[in-house]
């Protein structure tokens, strides 16, 4: 989804495949720019021994379906990557960001607010093992826990079979909705994406997201519970 923090990690696993010597070949927003049915195949970008591509906002079924009608080749090993951000710090981001952009009307609209969270529900599901729509060797990733723990990494590393070396962690992928920092900017690591909450949990718009009671319990199961801040806000509501 929109504002994972995604493209910290996609950064990251690109210099480290760049730095044990692969060519990297990645497209950003898929599924917006081309459609779920593109039929991106390694063999289209020669000069390529690791294609990535990023969907945002995708369903998930819709880009299973999709990817079955895609030509898989045999010498070519594929992984679906699963990236999850806390709901507190991902619509907090995602607001701050509405404010900005033409994206600020939505959030005004019940539906697509509803839409979203739903979104995120379908995504902590598949996280858990609940659905599995996701069958190209998925890897599930906690944005919370890559950003705060080498050993996380260097297990995820192992899982995605990418040589270890945290390179690309101090680069943020794309602009910050909170920190304006922008494309391949050093610095990641000073911005506080582990609090966004704080900045908008007064705002009636972001506290209502959080009656969602199904919600609040996958965030639970993936996140380990809250901080005793956060718990303050549900608290609250």
């Amino acid at each position: 989804m929109c504002r994972t923090g995604q493209h910290g990690i996609i950064a990251w696993m690109k210099a480290q495949l760049e730095k044990a010597g692969e060519s990297v070949h990645f497209e950003n927003d898929v599924g917006v720019r081309f459609g779920l049915n593109k039929k991106m195949a390694i063999h289209d970008y020669p000069e390529a021994s690791v294609l990535m591509y990023n969907y945002e906002d995708p369903d998930l079924k819709s880009l299973h379906d999709a990817s079955k009608e895609q030509e898989l080749r045999e010498d070519v090993e594929y992984k679906d990557v699963l990236i999850m951000r806390d709901p507190f710090n991902q619509f907090a981001s995602r607001l701050k960001y509405s404010y900005s952009s033409i994206i600020k009307r939505s959030w005004k609209d019940s539906k697509i607010q509803e839409n979203f969270i739903q979104m995120w529900k379908n995504h902590a599901r598949e996280f858990l093992g609940q659905t599995q729509h996701l069958t190209r060797n998925p890897v599930c990733i906690s944005f919370n826990k890559w950003f705060s723990d080498i050993e996380y990494r260097r297990a995820l590393s192992e899982s995605l079979k990418i040589p270890f070396s945290d390179e690309g962690l101090d680069i943020h992928g794309t602009e910050s909705s909170f920190d304006n920092i922008k494309v391949q900017t050093p610095g990641a690591r000073k911005m506080t994406v582990l609090y966004r909450w704080r900045d908008v949990q007064n705002e009636s718009i972001y506290r209502k997201i959080f009656q969602d009671k199904e919600l609040i319990r996958l965030s639970n199961l993936i996140f380990d519970g809250f901080s005793e801040a956060k718990k303050e806000l549900i608290d609250a509501i």
